[in-house]
């Protein structure tokens, strides 16, 4: 059996990428060898976040030319993950719509 394939693209459509398979959790999150950019990969910038709650830094791959983040490599995992935003792959909001739903009552 093939794995499946989504195309996904920036706001301004100038970055487009694939994804491969299905994400390992409900956030969406795939193996950096899933993710694959097929068009605009010098639009890409980084800006790292180092003050996070887990402690380890966090990537946030962005459009350079619209802004729009495109993913995200939390650093805790040493970039063996990309988190994408579902709303930018291809029908992703439907193909990956929640399945359950986590919350934390506050104290």
């Amino acid at each position: 059996m093939s794995a499946s394939r989504f195309s996904g693209k920036c706001m301004c459509e100038a970055v487009r990428f694939t994804v491969a398979g299905e994400p390992e959790a409900t956030s969406a999150r795939f193996k950096t060898e899933q993710v694959s950019i097929t068009a605009g990969e010098s639009f890409l910038s980084t800006w790292i976040l180092k003050d996070t709650q887990s402690g380890s830094e966090k990537h946030k791959v962005f459009c350079k030319q619209c802004g729009c983040t495109m993913w995200t490599i939390p650093m805790k995992f040493e970039g063996k993950y990309k988190i994408v935003r579902t709303a930018l792959i291809e029908d992703g909001l439907k193909r990956f719509a929640p399945t359950t739903e986590l919350f934390k009552e506050s104290a």
